[in-house]
């Protein structure tokens, strides 16, 4: 199993229609990696805490609404890395979109 956590705007159907969309790469208009080490599983922990609207895209995705700000503060936490950090709009809505592979 291999999994990847994703963040970026959302696309204007994902945006318009929240969850209705049932493949997670059409989520969003640009994928921006996030780290969270090992399996990258921390994502769950760290979405309850800081994102909204959980939603299972499929039987491997799950997606999540984050403001920018709190992927800025994500972005500072030495554990974590946030790719294109510095271009975050702290009041912003972003989509996060954690992909399981097998």
């Amino acid at each position: 199993m291999v999994s990847y956590v994703y963040y970026g705007e959302l696309t204007d159907e994902w945006k318009n229609n929240w969850g209705a969309g049932d493949e997670p790469y059409d989520m969003l208009k640009k994928y921006n990696q996030i780290s969270f080490g090992g399996d990258g599983m921390g994502i769950f922990s760290w979405a309850k805490e800081h994102c909204s609207d959980e939603v299972q895209v499929d039987w491997g995705s799950y997606a999540w609404k984050c403001r920018g700000e709190e992927l800025i503060r994500l972005s500072r936490k030495k554990s974590n890395y946030v790719q294109d950090a510095e271009l975050i709009d702290p009041e912003k809505e972003y989509g996060v979109v954690f992909i399981e592979i097998y």
